[in-house]
């Protein structure tokens, strides 16, 4: 299923580009500014503008003051704003074939590795993917993993044993995690976390513990469980619409698509950057890594190994037959990125790099 395309050759995206007319893109996120998904793409938007000598500029809405997360998929497709994160656990009828990529989360075992992965199968390996979301008049550029979840819970009782707590999950996949480990799923955006713990509505946060700063969930935290329960794989970080990218030229469609490998880079190490706060916050306010029982690690290797068909399965029953395809395709990626990745020490710009010169210009 490879296929290129010649607007993203190397040499051509670095060309300086030239726009007919200053554009103004107007760019929506349901996430704080604070978030890396929202630094990320702030990243993308200043980079945008410095590239094109400002003939491009990005206005960006975080927090949900131009969509919501439930809203975006409308937003964006009708006009309402040129581009937005989309959060596509949101929108499984809509777009079935990138959801079974985003149902293998117990598969991530680090952020870089998978987000590579995702954005090089979408675009390399799953014409289906991006025809989807082209059918609702929206262009893919880039997308991300977050580094794996673990669960945040208010009471240190809560955290080893989840056994009827409520807990906090995104989407189908992680709820069936959460009801096989005995929770009670509450399917609620993160951005809404801090308020439903503060008030007793839910005991825990499956999510990253770089949230403990971004969200501020360290205020409430006793304790977390120090396993690896999925990631978010379903926020596509950079789109536009479909009429704004016609409005482009070929040279400056292969730089905005380059700065948004660059915003995936960015978007990761920021994250990694909030995790490291995350631990010094824990050490600092005492609040406890705990460790799984065995029962809870033989639970989580069974539900990797079923993530795969139930991914399939549910695609099929969202009309999509070939399923298996896209998933061997993302952990075909995934195995190649872990390759590349091992046992180098890489920083932002080393990641970005590698990012572009296997996805973009190979």
């Amino acid at each position: 299923m490879k296929h290129t395309s010649g607007m993203l050759v190397a040499a051509l995206a670095l060309l300086p580009v030239a726009v007919e007319a200053r554009q103004v893109l107007s760019y929506a996120s349901s996430l704080p500014p604070a978030h890396p998904s929202s630094v990320g793409i702030q990243y993308f938007a200043d980079q945008v503008a410095a590239e094109t000598g400002g003939e491009i500029t990005i206005d960006f809405f975080p927090s949900g003051s131009a969509a919501s997360a439930k809203t975006m998929l409308s937003a964006v497709s009708k006009g309402l704003v040129d581009g937005g994160f989309i959060a596509n656990i949101y929108y499984p009828g809509e777009l079935p074939v990138t959801s079974i990529i985003s149902d293998l989360s117990f598969s991530n075992a680090g952020g870089l590795a998978m987000s590579a992965a995702i954005t090089d199968t979408v675009l390399n390996d799953c014409p289906a993917c991006l025809a989807e979301f082209e059918k609702i008049g929206i262009h893919f550029l880039s997308s991300y993993g977050t580094p794996p979840y673990k669960s945040m819970c208010s009471k240190l009782e809560s955290v080893a044993d989840p056994a009827g707590r409520r807990l906090r999950v995104a989407g189908e996949e992680m709820g069936h995690w959460a009801e096989r480990i005995g929770g009670i799923p509450i399917n609620i955006p993160n951005n809404e976390a801090y308020e439903a713990m503060q008030r007793g509505q839910i005991d825990c946060v499956i999510g990253s513990t770089a949230w403990m700063s971004s969200l501020s969930l360290g205020e409430l935290t006793a304790g977390v469980l120090d396993l690896p329960m999925g990631a978010f794989q379903r926020g596509s970080l950079i789109n536009v619409s479909t009429r704004f990218w016609s409005t482009l030229d070929d040279k400056t469609k292969a730089l905005l698509s380059r700065l948004a490998i660059a915003s995936v880079a960015h978007t990761v190490f920021t994250y990694q950057e909030q995790e490291r706060a995350a631990d010094a916050l824990m050490a600092e306010k005492g609040i406890a890594l705990v460790e799984p029982s065995a029962a809870l690690i033989a639970a989580r290797k069974d539900y990797q190994q079923a993530q795969i068909q139930m991914a399939v399965d549910s695609a099929a029953a969202r009309g999509f037959a070939d399923g298996q395809a896209v998933a061997d395709a993302l952990l075909a990626n995934l195995q190649k990125w872990t390759v590349l990745i091992d046992g180098k020490e890489l920083d932002e710009t080393g990641y970005r790099d590698l990012l572009i010169a296997e996805i973009l210009e190979k």
